[in-house]
């Protein structure tokens, strides 16, 4: 995992999402899995999750999640999983940061 000084844009996120994507691939599985009983849930509970499994599950004590990128990641998984739009609730896309 990469350990990079990343800024809080959309194209900040893309660069974090291509140079981790482990995250992403356990962000839809801890979604779906929190949907079996759930109709909606915390995009950093997800995190809190993942975080749990690159601490105890990787040998790379440094590797840092900000939670600058629940939102982002909640947006990526409910486009990419139609069938889960809602599941997070969002601010407006019209915030400055996500542009």
């Amino acid at each position: 995992m990469n350990k990079l000084n990343y800024g809080h844009t959309k194209k900040d996120f893309d660069k974090f999402d291509r140079d981790n994507p482990q995250i992403y691939k356990y962000f839809v599985s801890f979604s779906k899995t929190a949907a079996v009983n759930n109709s909606n849930y915390s995009a950093r509970g997800i995190f809190h999750r993942i975080r749990w499994e690159t601490s105890v599950n990787t040998q790379d004590q440094d590797f840092k999640l900000n939670d600058i990128w629940t939102a982002y990641y909640a947006r990526k998984f409910m486009k990419d999983c139609p069938e889960y739009e809602g599941f997070f609730r969002l601010r407006k896309e019209n915030d400055p940061r996500f542009i």
